[in-house]
């Protein structure tokens, strides 16, 4: 009986995981990698359900602010001239 209950609850969340994924998945590929929304739809939710680690990010500072030469003037940056339209 509980055996049945774990199972049935089991199979109840996997089919709404899988209908959950099919309905976020949308149309085209994810911003500019090249896989369709359903397949990183469901990679992501695998790895979400995937308790080992993976692999370690290695951080790296950000280089420092680039300044205008500008912007110790005293008469702010004038902006560039307009482009001329097509």
């Amino acid at each position: 009986m509980i055996f049945e209950r774990a199972l049935r609850n089991t199979l109840i969340r996997g089919g709404l995981v899988v209908v959950l994924a099919a309905g976020l998945a949308g149309c085209g590929t994810t911003y500019g990698t090249g896989v369709g929304t359903t397949a990183q739809t469901l990679k992501d939710m695998t790895n979400l359900l995937n308790l080992r680690g993976g692999e370690p990010i290695s951080y790296q500072p950000l280089p420092g602010v680039v300044v205008p030469p500008c912007v110790n003037d005293p008469v702010p940056c004038p902006l560039p001239p307009p482009q001329p339209a097509p």
